[in-house]
């Protein structure tokens, strides 16, 4: 778990492989062979999507390094609104080192872009076992063409995958996938250089 939430920070996905060793992965590197596509090989499709880690507003503080006065170096702040989001839930984030108004607008369209990523989850059964001779494996790229989720040929990132055999569907895959911005590695803030004088 300690590694998940590391790994999230990072835009990385935390698995195992068949060896069962822990991978670390950067999101989206690989694209799966063939497609999800409604009318030839989608079984059925369940929303796994929940807006309870959604804000409606993001509202980033902090504060930049001390230069010539403390005018230019006290609270700074920056703001990203989720259209999407009617009711008012806010979140607030504060910066852990020395920012400028620009690296909280970064934080804060990272937030709203990644939460909203998550919120967009949809689970497929998928007839048999591979497409095109190859098996899907998680961190892989699917275009999907599925009418009823609102999709045309959007890539989406695969989540979680998992082979089974059922009684009544034969050999199937329950494939979970969501945007691959739900998975973008938080973005990287320089830390601000002293404008003092004589400072070394």
């Amino acid at each position: 778990d300690a590694a998940a939430r590391a790994a999230k920070k990072r835009g990385m996905l935390v698995r195992d492989n068949a060896a069962g060793e822990v991978v670390l992965c950067r999101a989206g590197q690989t694209k799966a062979s063939g497609a999800i596509v409604r009318g030839q090989n989608v079984i059925e499709l369940d929303d796994i999507g929940t807006d309870e880690e959604r804000g409606s507003e993001y509202i980033a503080y902090g504060q930049s390094e001390v230069a010539d006065d403390f005018e230019s170096a006290k609270q700074k702040k920056a703001r990203t609104v989720d259209k999407e989001m009617r009711r008012y839930l806010p979140v607030i984030i504060n910066a852990d080192s020395k920012v400028d108004t620009a690296d909280l607008q970064k934080l804060t369209d990272h937030q709203m872009r990644v939460r909203r990523g998550h919120a967009y989850g949809l689970q497929y059964k998928i007839e048999g076992w591979t497409t095109l001779g190859k098996a899907w494996d998680v961190n892989e790229l699917i275009p999907i063409y599925d009418e009823v989720a609102g999709l045309d040929g959007e890539e989406w990132l695969i989540a979680d995958i998992k082979y089974k055999v059922e009684l009544k569907d034969g050999d199937v895959r329950i494939v979970t996938v969501r945007p691959v911005e739900a998975y973008e590695p938080e973005p990287e803030i320089e830390r601000a250089k002293s404008n003092k004088k004589g400072g070394k």
